[in-house]
C-alpha cells in the first residue's frame, strides 16, 4: 500500500512539475470544442518578474482596430496596454491567467445640460467620445439631437455617428445612443457638449488559468492554449497583439516612451494581427506574416532604463498562433 501512496504521490509531483493543466484548475474537465494554442519566443530567457500579455480583441465590429501597447503617460490605465481590447492571457511570476478587460467610464469634460454618466463596460475599444447637441426639439421633455465622435485610442480614427437624448432625464445604457453608456440630463441647448474617455482599468476579471499551458523553466520561449469560447462565440474577426513589458507603469509623470521598456508586434510595437478567423483553422506565423506585423529582435521600444539582459527578456522575437478542434 505504502509503495502505491508513493507512486501517486510522484505522478502528482510530475503534473506539478511540467506546469500544464488540462480542463483548466477550476474544477472543470470538459475539453474544449476549439482552442488556439500560442506560442512566442523572446531573445533571452522568460524573465518571470516581467510582464508577458497575449492582448485580444473579440468585439466583432469588423473594424481596423487592436489593443497596443502604452508607450507613455499621463494615463497608464492598467499599466501596460490600451487600444481595442476584450481579453488578455497574462504570464508573470511562473502563473498564466485568462483576464476580461474592465474599462472605466470617465466624464473628462461637460457643459450645459450634460451632467453625469454612468455605466458599465466590460472590455471593447478605450478611446473618447464627443457628444454635441445638433439641435433640440420642444416636448415634454425636450429632446436633443447629438453628434457623437469617437476618437479610438488604438488608430486615432475617428467615427461619426448621430442620436438623441431626452432633456431632464436619466437615460440608462441600455437607451442611450452609445451602448453602455448612460446618461443624466438637465436642460438641454445646441452647442452643449460632453467628452467622455473610455479608459482601460487598472483591474480586470480573472477568467482563471488557460486550459494548458507550459511553463518556460529557464528557456525563451511561452506557450499556452485557451478555450476560444471564452473570448466569445462566432469569432471570425479576432485581433491579436504580443505585448510584453519589464515593469507596470502608473506613474502619470512618466510620459516619455523612453522610459518605458516594453515590446509588441511591429516596429513601435503598434500592429496586430487583425481580422484573423479561427474557425478557418489555418496557423498563422511570424515568419509568414505581413511586414506590418512581422516581429524581429532589437526595437527601438526596448532602449529604456534596462540591461541587454533584461532587454533581451522582454524582445519578441517570434510567435505562431495555431487554432484547433478538440471535439
Amino acid at each position: 500500500m505504502s509503495g502505491r501512496i508513493g507512486a501517486i504521490v510522484l505522478i502528482c509531483l510530475v503534473i506539478v512539475l511540467s506546469g500544464c493543466a488540462r480542463g483548466g484548475e477550476n474544477g472543470g474537465s470538459v475539453v474544449p470544442e476549439v482552442v488556439l494554442k500560442i506560442i512566442w519566443q523572446m531573445a533571452g530567457p522568460v524573465n518571470d518578474d516581467f510582464y508577458y500579455f497575449v492582448a485580444f480583441d473579440a468585439d466583432t465590429d469588423q473594424g481596423a482596430d487592436f489593443p497596443v501597447p502604452v508607450a507613455a503617460g499621463p494615463y497608464w490605465g492598467n499599466g501596460w496596454g490600451t487600444g481595442s481590447m476584450t481579453h488578455f492571457l497574462e504570464y508573470h511570476q511562473g502563473h498564466y491567467e485568462l483576464y476580461e478587460v474592465d474599462l472605466n467610464i470617465v466624464l473628462r469634460e461637460a457643459t450645459g445640460g450634460f451632467q453625469q454618466v454612468t455605466g458599465d463596460v466590460t472590455g471593447g475599444d478605450a478611446g473618447v467620445y464627443t457628444v454635441t447637441v445638433t439641435s433640440v426639439t420642444p416636448g415634454t421633455p425636450d429632446v436633443a439631437d447629438v453628434q457623437i465622435e469617437f476618437e479610438a485610442a488604438s488608430t486615432g480614427q475617428v467615427t461619426t455617428t448621430a442620436g438623441t437624448l431626452p432633456a431632464n432625464s436619466t437615460i440608462p445604457p441600455e437607451q442611450s445612443p452609445i451602448p453602455g453608456i448612460g446618461f443624466v440630463t438637465g436642460d438641454l441647448s445646441v452647442g452643449d457638449y460632453a467628452v467622455i474617455a473610455l479608459e482601460m482599468a487598472d483591474t480586470a476579471t480573472s477568467l482563471g488559468p488557460p486550459y494548458e499551458y507550459v511553463l518556460p523553466w529557464g528557456t525563451q520561449t511561452l506557450q499556452a492554449t485557451i478555450d476560444l469560447s471564452e473570448l466569445g462565440q462566432n469569432l471570425n474577426n479576432l485581433s491579436i497583439n504580443f505585448i510584453t513589458t519589464t515593469e507596470l507603469i502608473f506613474d502619470p509623470n512618466v510620459v516619455d516612451p523612453d522610459e518605458n521598456v516594453y515590446d509588441g508586434l511591429g516596429t513601435l510595437g503598434n500592429d496586430a494581427i487583425t481580422l484573423f478567423d479561427p474557425y478557418e483553422f489555418i496557423t498563422i506565423r511570424n515568419s509568414d506574416a505581413s511586414s506590418s506585423y512581422k516581429e524581429g529582435p532589437d526595437d527601438s521600444t526596448l532602449i529604456g532604463p534596462a540591461t541587454d539582459e533584461d532587454q533581451d527578456s522582454v524582445d519578441i522575437i517570434d510567435w505562431q498562433v495555431i487554432p484547433q478542434r478538440l471535439r
